[in-house]
């Protein structure tokens, strides 16, 4: 399974930049890992709503989950790294 750069829209082997300079990086394990979430995500929202969310409610959810992951200190924080600081 491969790893390619990628731009913040979520275009394939495009090159945007975090900001320390590294390129964000996406690959076939997360894209199918996140396949799998979304599809299960959807089926909640309709079970539960009666709809399928948006894609606008897809990424404040993702946003919302991955705060938790940021503060815990399980993302890479590339602002932290251009300022030369931990994480």
């Amino acid at each position: 399974m491969g790893y390619w750069t990628t731009a913040r829209d979520g275009t394939s082997f495009a090159l945007d930049l975090h900001a320390d300079g590294t390129p964000l990086t996406w690959g076939d394990g997360p894209a199918d890992l996140m396949d799998d979430a979304l599809r299960q995500i959807v089926e909640v929202f309709k079970d539960d709503i009666g709809r399928p969310p948006s894609l606008e409610e897809l990424i404040a959810g993702l946003r919302f989950s991955a705060f938790a992951l940021e503060e815990d200190g399980d993302l890479t924080n590339p602002q932290a790294a251009a300022a030369g600081k931990k994480n």
